[in-house]
């Protein structure tokens, strides 16, 4: 971990509840949020050749009152107003940030942080999306390239701000993940603007991807394979020439970042 989190987490440890965080006796980040505590999971990505693990998506663990578990939608529901899902969003990042980035080791190398943007914050946030989120990494001392934005699914209503927020963020400094469920959307959308990494829920693939597949290896982004459930869908997705994968048949979410890093 670098010295800023390091230091942030020490100082967290003596300060317990600074700002709306703590730190639980086997050393984990739990935020606060309408009296309920935010945990992170994480499940891997890896290379689809070779089954390197690049990297981890982050997924919020909720509790509520008493411990009972309770979904992280149900949480974001609450969020009425626009600032209330700007604050829960900003301490589901910075818990999962530090969550992740505690855990580096040189053992591990480097990895990639996929974290989500909740529907509702494409329009919530006016103009520069991320630059809050930077200063918060600049201050920790971690690279804003090794965080992958993942952006939800475009439709054809939101094409226009998919645009917008994708270019704001990459401006920002960090990569951006994009998805779709169609593959005509999905290369409208790159022509207009680029990503890094494009995502596919593995039920989805057919061969009808294929020019956008190609499209999206054409500009250098990677292809991700999500929801992978078994070997057949492992399979389809490595004959399209998709480059990564994730999903239940390569690990489930832990919270144990260490062990993930570990599969292949």
């Amino acid at each position: 971990m670098t010295d800023a989190v390091r230091s942030y987490l020490d100082n967290l440890a003596r300060d317990p509840l600074r700002d709306d965080l703590r730190v639980t006796q086997g050393g984990r980040v739990v935020g606060r949020f309408l009296r309920c505590e935010i945990d992170s999971a994480f499940q891997p990505v890896a290379r689809l050749v070779g089954d390197t693990v690049t990297g981890a998506q982050a997924l919020a663990r909720v509790h509520g009152e008493g411990g009972a578990p309770l979904s992280p939608w149900n949480l974001f529901a609450q969020a009425a107003s626009g600032d209330d899902l700007v604050l829960l969003d900003r301490r589901c990042r910075i818990v999962h940030t530090l969550n992740f980035f505690r855990e580096r080791t040189d053992a591990v190398g480097v990895l990639d942080l996929l974290l989500n943007v909740h529907p509702r914050l494409l329009s919530t946030v006016s103009t520069d999306h991320g630059r809050a989120f930077r200063r918060v990494l600049d201050s920790l001392q971690v690279d804003s390239h090794q965080v992958v934005i993942v952006l939800p699914p475009v439709t054809t209503e939101t094409l226009d701000l998919q645009c917008q927020v994708a270019a704001s963020y990459r401006l920002n400094g960090f990569r951006v993940a994009v998805a779709s469920e169609h593959p005509t959307l999905l290369q409208a959308l790159l022509a207009r603007q680029p990503a890094d990494v494009v995502r596919i829920e593995a039920h989805r693939l057919t061969a009808a991807w294929r020019p956008a597949l190609t499209l999206t290896r054409s500009i250098g982004a990677e292809v991700h394979a999500t929801r992978v459930e078994d070997a057949a869908q492992r399979a389809l997705a490595l004959q399209l020439g998709v480059t990564h994968w994730q999903g239940w048949h390569l690990a489930c979410p832990a919270g144990d970042l260490m062990a993930q890093a570990q599969i292949a």
